[in-house]
């Protein structure tokens, strides 16, 4: 959120006439890290397994918050109106929804994992990863969560 600030007061600072809105969305849509590059880096540094998922993890909470951030910058363009306290409580929302969809794809399969004779197979990739991310995905927008 610091850097969507940041990159938002910096773009109205160049181009005056833009107005603050758009410099902000421009800055939710640039800010994120990319968590693919944060991994790929993480895995050549040989950092261990679990301190790479929690580095996947925060990289999904940065765009999450972005993603909200680009959502109340753009109505705030359109309408010309903003409120600090309606977008605190929609990103409180997206944030606890996006935890217990999480928690309960994740659960859901760690539970189909334990059930299967090979939990190696190339069909769940590696312990399921790539099942659980298409899970949450798929049942994220649909509830109104932007990223678990």
């Amino acid at each position: 959120m610091v850097t969507t600030l940041a990159v938002g007061l910096v773009i109205h600072g160049l181009v005056p006439s833009m107005g603050w809105a758009p410099a902000f969305a421009l800055g939710a849509i640039v800010s994120p890290p990319d968590a693919v590059a944060a991994t790929s880096i993480a895995q050549r540094l040989g950092l261990p397994r679990r301190a790479v998922t929690v580095l996947e993890g925060e990289s999904l909470v940065n765009n999450a918050t972005a993603l909200v951030a680009l959502r109340f910058a753009v109505a705030a363009a359109l309408t010309r109106v903003f409120s600090l306290g309606d977008a605190v409580v929609t990103l409180s929302v997206v944030a606890a929804g996006g935890v217990i969809l999480g928690l309960a794809v994740g659960l859901a399969a760690a539970w189909l994992l334990r059930r299967l004779t090979d939990p190696y197979s190339s069909a769940t990739g590696r312990r399921g990863s790539c099942p659980r991310r298409l899970g949450c995905w798929a049942a994220a927008p649909g509830r109104y969560f932007s990223s678990c």
